[in-house]
């Protein structure tokens, strides 16, 4: 975590890759979804299924979004800070892929704007209902926390 043998949650995400069989599929939160991450998947052809927050959308579609209930296919290639970052970025790396933009139920009822980015080619409803599953798992794992006061 500290010192100079620290690796990022991003880092240890892009070296789990390695294990993982080829056609595996990465379901990442926003934190995941970064540029070195998709593109170490994508060398380990895997594909990614990542919500990504609305200005790394926008960043990465040239910040025209698709409405929601939409999509747009788009190629994902690293900003100057994730070049800096990740010096061994190929000059020509990208990642091609979908942005998906849906409106979804909060967790108290409330609409909000999700945007995932994808590789995959399952239709967009299909996807968007896989994450929503997942964010299930993450309130079901926050209710056992607490339940077990581990929070």
């Amino acid at each position: 975590m500290y010192g100079s043998q620290a690796v990022s949650e991003q880092g240890l995400t892009e070296q789990i890759l390695e294990r993982l069989p080829a056609d595996a599929v990465l379901m990442a939160d926003r934190n995941f979804a970064v540029f070195s991450v998709a593109w170490a998947a994508q060398q380990h052809h895997c594909g990614v299924l990542f919500r990504i927050t609305e200005e790394r959308a926008r960043r990465i579609a040239g910040q025209i979004l698709p409405p929601a209930g939409s999509e747009r296919r788009i190629e994902w290639r690293p900003s100057p800070h994730e070049r800096r970052a990740h010096p061994e970025l190929p000059a020509d790396a990208v990642v091609r892929g979908r942005l998906l933009a849906a409106h979804v139920q909060g967790e108290i009822g409330e609409p909000l704007k999700l945007y995932l980015f994808t590789t995959l080619e399952e239709p967009r409803e299909v996807l968007v209902e896989l994450f929503r599953r997942r964010w299930d798992v993450e309130l079901d794992i926050r209710s056992l926390k607490q339940t077990l006061r581990l929070a």
